[in-house]
């Protein structure tokens, strides 16, 4: 039984968007109160960014400007307020703002008894955890989904195809220059809806420059291939999984031609690099054969320094979602709270559809 916040969303994007704004009607409202009233940027060049935003995302991917649009007229919103919900954490870097954006821990284990198994983590602030929405997406054209997403916007932070792809994002801050391109959770959002497997959807990912932030995508499919790519605004690079099969991310670039590009004032830094540093402990122990098993003590560890389960209210990192995705059966689980407090509940495309 689904007693997270969800949504199904079905056929055309207009059609996808209306479903969503009206099922979500008053969470949108209070999303765009509060994420989107303290951005300090002038009415002008706020305008500007979102129709820059919605331009290029037009010509690259028209279906998905008409989600947003359905999402409009589903929430009685106009269409530039919903672009500016999509972009509230984009926007505040732009306006050089104290952002704490999710800052997130990924990894996966790609060779166990129980296939490939990808964790992640949601460490967020909690004004934000009521605003992150199951969604099961069914377009009349790509692939059907499930995604972790955001009310009123275009995003997924994780998710799984129905052909087994998995796509785990973590945020990065990033000091390069390039051409603004795609939102970068809009641009996972759209990997699973289009690519089948890894290898197209790093293809797909290489076409696109970023807004502002960055983002790290840990790509695994139902084969076992696996993938990190890093991403600023117009550079990235790969990462791929160690000689036991095991490829983790979280909030800073470590592939070499990324290093440089580090911004090291982001708020997460210190502690990404302490829970990198857990993770290489993880990756050299027993847990990657434990499979799903293993992957829950990894989403519950509480190591003295660099714990995966973060309980870090006062610097805004709460991991107050995780999740475990199993490519081979197409299976989701999400802990909706501290992981090493509540019971990881399983969905798969059945859960919507109520097909066995």
């Amino acid at each position: 039984m689904i007693v997270l916040l969800s949504v199904m969303m079905k056929g055309s994007g207009y059609e996808r968007g209306k479903a969503h704004g009206q099922a979500l009607k008053t969470q949108i409202h209070k999303a765009y109160q509060e994420l989107c009233a303290p951005i300090d940027l002038p009415p002008a060049q706020k305008t500007r960014h979102i129709n820059d935003f919605l331009e290029k995302l037009h010509k690259s991917f028209p279906d998905m400007v008409r989600e947003i649009e359905g999402i409009a007229t589903g929430s009685d919103l106009a269409v530039n307020q919903i672009g500016e919900l999509v972009l509230w954490e984009e926007l505040k870097a732009i306006a050089s703002q104290v952002s704490k954006e999710s800052s997130c821990t990924a990894i996966a284990f790609t060779h166990t008894p129980d296939g490939p198994v990808v964790g992640k983590t949601s460490d967020i602030e909690h004004f934000q955890q009521p605003y992150y929405v199951l969604e099961y997406i069914e377009p009349d054209t790509g692939y059907p989904l499930l995604s972790m997403g955001k009310v009123g916007s275009t995003k997924t932070e994780i998710g799984i195809n129905q052909e087994g792809l998995c796509v785990a994002t973590g945020s990065l801050l990033p000091c390069d220059d390039g051409e603004a391109g795609i939102e970068r959770m809009t641009l996972a959002r759209i990997v699973l809806q289009v690519a089948s497997n890894v290898d197209e959807a790093i293809a797909l990912i290489s076409c696109f420059n970023l807004i502002r932030l960055g983002l790290y995508f840990l790509l695994v499919d139902a084969s076992g291939k696996a993938c990190v790519v890093e991403k600023g605004i117009a550079h990235q690079g790969f990462r791929f999984p160690d000689h036991n099969g095991v490829i983790f991310a979280t909030n800073f670039y470590m592939a070499p031609v990324m290093r440089k590009y580090i911004d090291r004032s982001a708020f997460y830094y210190q502690n990404a690099l302490e829970r990198y540093v857990t993770l290489l402990n993880i990756a050299s122990s027993s847990l990657p054969q434990e499979g799903l098993k293993g992957m829950q003590k990894v989403l519950r560890d509480h190591s003295f320094t660099g714990p995966i389960c973060a309980h870090f209210e006062q610097l805004g990192l709460c991991s107050l979602f995780a999740y475990i995705v199993l490519p081979e059966e197409r299976k989701m689980m999400i802990a909706d709270g501290y992981p090493c407090q509540v019971t990881f509940q399983e969905f798969g495309f059945q859960s919507f559809t109520g097909g066995s």
